[in-house]
């Protein structure tokens, strides 16, 4: 029993010994699985069809066109004013009737202070001119009003043609009668004598006369006035500058050689001057401005392109 189990523990340690020094065989694992990378579809789509022109145009939302410069539009065509028969023609009714009152002066009593009116009672600032008397003077006066009054019908007609300058001569007109006529109602009212009134050097008859009582204020300033302004007026609302300013230039110088000739010439004061040049700057501007401008279709051009625009008062 001790012999065999001798032998069978060697064995048994001999094989263990064995076991121990032959390396241990790792167990096969199986490669990993590659999965292949999933190739990107590429879908292909059909390009929608550009829309024509045409249809582009009708829904595409137009910008507005800017505002064309003033510098680059052309002066309108057409008259500056719209007349209208229901206004205009009682206007030059009522003015002409009340400035036909002045055809009645030679029936008016002469000044109350006639023969010889007293320096004193007039006020310090004309003083000075009372008792002037020129009849060289007074000849100046009424050519230099005649010369103002054609100028600006010439002017106005060479500018615009014979049918549009009938129309506008119509406002014009007005704001000379309507000037005249404040000065007529003026005059029959104050009844101020006129500086020759103040001395000897008129003729007594003249200064007996009633036209020597109308001194308050100068219907001559006022029309000259009122005609140069108004004249301005007519060229600004046709959009040509260099005549309105040359009329307005022209027609004031004109005017203040009226009022100066109409001083000397003893038939009005500096204050009679001062107060018809107001007033007839007043009414050259009144009359205009109360007249709209009728619509005119006008060549403009704005950046490169050209096209038409249409100017009025609406």
């Amino acid at each position: 029993m001790r012999a065999v189990g001798c032998p069978l523990a060697l064995a048994i340690v001999l094989a263990a010994g064995a076991a121990w020094a032959t390396p241990e065989t790792p167990l096969a694992l199986p490669p990993p699985r590659v999965t292949p990378k999933a190739t990107p579809r590429v879908v292909r789509r059909r390009a929608p069809a550009a829309p024509s022109p045409a249809l582009t145009s009708a829904l595409t939302p137009a910008a507005p066109a800017p505002s064309p410069s003033p510098s680059l539009t052309s002066a309108p065509r057409g008259p500056a004013y719209t007349i209208d028969p229901a206004i205009d023609l009682p206007v030059l009714a009522l003015a002409g009737v009340v400035s036909s009152g002045w055809l009645l002066k030679g029936s008016l009593a002469g000044p109350h202070c006639a023969p010889l009116c007293d320096r004193d009672d007039v006020p310090a600032f004309d003083r000075w001119a009372a008792g002037f008397h020129d009849a060289g003077w007074k000849t100046a006066s009424d050519i230099g009003l005649a010369t103002i009054l054609v100028g600006s019908a010439a002017t106005i007609l060479a500018a615009e043609g014979p049918a549009d300058a009938v129309n506008d001569a119509i406002v014009v007109g007005q704001s000379i009668l309507l000037a005249n006529t404040i000065a007529i109602v003026s005059m029959m009212g104050v009844r101020r004598p006129r500086p020759l009134a103040y001395g000897k050097e008129a003729p007594l008859e003249e200064r007996m006369d009633g036209n020597a009582s109308l001194s308050f204020f100068s219907g001559h300033t006022a029309g000259s006035v009122a005609t140069a302004v108004a004249t301005y007026s007519t060229f600004r609302r046709l959009n040509r500058p260099a005549l309105a300013y040359a009329s307005l230039g022209i027609g004031l110088s004109a005017a203040t050689f009226v009022g100066i000739a109409r001083v000397a010439s003893g038939d009005h004061f500096p204050s009679d001057v001062l107060a018809g040049a107001v007033v007839g700057a007043s009414t050259g501007i009144l009359l205009p401005a109360l007249h709209g401008r009728p619509a005119a279709v006008v060549p403009s051009r704005v950046g490169s392109g050209q096209g038409l625009s249409v100017v009025g008062a609406f």
